[in-house]
């Protein structure tokens, strides 16, 4: 009688052991995930900590590849590498009409309500070098609130060595917008997400020197100019339409160039001399850095106006 009931018990013990380490396995391993092997590229390592884990997901949560935004443009589900789909340099031969908004079900929202402090395109890295800035940073103070720029589903939550704790959410219209270096996240992988909701807080983690938000915003895996999208300024989008096709990616073709010319990849070795440009109607001091593989900063600097100047057809501007 005495062996059975000790059984019994070691039994139950058992199960309970089990049954527990099923609940508290790793976020990223959890079951009903397609995790594909390898490291995107400009991350090293991937941990998660306190600040992850503390953003309690469901015990029990698992997330259905089948009700993953896009699918048909997107054929996998990745929840640590930025960029999986390996689809080249330039992804599009054809034009592509994507819809940012047309009903309370689609619409956008500004992820940060501050500043602009610097631009998509060319910004100086050392004195003589120019380094590529795939997105849009903003000003914002330590645990300032982020928000969802569109209606989507969380894709990654993660640390990175380079983005700090970032987050890239893919969006019912097509596109997928990156967030990095906040101090704390308020998402996890799979959960679905409305635009205007928060996502996390702002920081400086990762590559950063001072808190700032990173906003990228990429189709397939690849990086375009926000702001040809969005007008930060009055905080809207140009239209609720984009035609999507080759030119928004003209970046990455001069990217290849320099590769090919065996310039180290990204960076530009920025020339000697003056340099001038007359301005035509609709270019902005954005278009004008990214044109000339500056900084916006720099060319207030040399004509002595602002960020927020508005550039009128004709004037006659030193870019370098």
């Amino acid at each position: 009688m005495f062996r059975k009931l000790f059984y019994s018990l070691f039994l139950c013990i058992g199960c309970c052991v089990a049954a527990h380490s099923q609940v508290t396995q790793r976020p990223d391993t959890l079951a009903g995930y397609i995790v594909e092997e390898g490291e995107d590229e400009d991350d090293s390592e991937l941990s998660v900590d306190s600040l992850f884990i503390d953003v309690a997901r469901p015990s029990s949560f698992q997330f259905d590849t089948i009700f993953a935004p896009c699918f048909d443009l997107y054929k996998c589900w990745d929840t640590i590498v930025i960029d999986p789909y390996r689809e080249g340099l330039v992804p599009l031969t054809d034009t592509l009409k994507i819809v940012l908004g047309d009903s309370d079900d689609c619409f956008f929202y500004p992820p940060c309500l501050n500043n602009i402090t610097s631009g998509f395109g060319y910004r100086r890295w050392g004195r003589r070098y120019m380094k590529f800035h795939y997105g849009i940073d903003f000003s914002l103070k330590t645990g300032d609130q982020i928000y969802a720029a569109f209606d989507g589903v969380v894709r990654i939550a993660k640390y990175s060595d380079s983005y700090g704790y970032m987050v890239v959410i893919r969006h019912y219209n097509g596109f997928e917008t990156l967030y990095g270096h906040f101090s704390k996240l308020l998402v996890y992988s799979g959960q679905s997400i409305r635009a205007g909701e928060t996502i996390g807080l702002g920081g400086s983690t990762g590559h950063s020197t001072g808190s700032h938000l990173h906003l990228e915003i990429r189709f397939k895996g690849k990086p375009l100019d926000p702001s040809k999208i969005i007008a930060f300024d009055r905080k809207q989008l140009f239209s609720d339409t984009v035609n999507l096709n080759s030119d928004y990616f003209a970046h990455l073709k001069l990217h290849k160039e320099l590769y090919n010319n065996g310039k180290r990849w990204g960076t530009y070795k920025a020339p000697k001399g003056k340099l001038y440009h007359k301005v035509r109607r609709g270019e902005s001091i954005y278009h004008l850095a990214h044109k000339y593989h500056t900084t916006v900063g720099r060319i207030c600097k040399l004509n002595h106006i602002s960020k927020r100047t508005k550039l009128k057809a004709g004037r006659r501007l030193r870019v370098r």
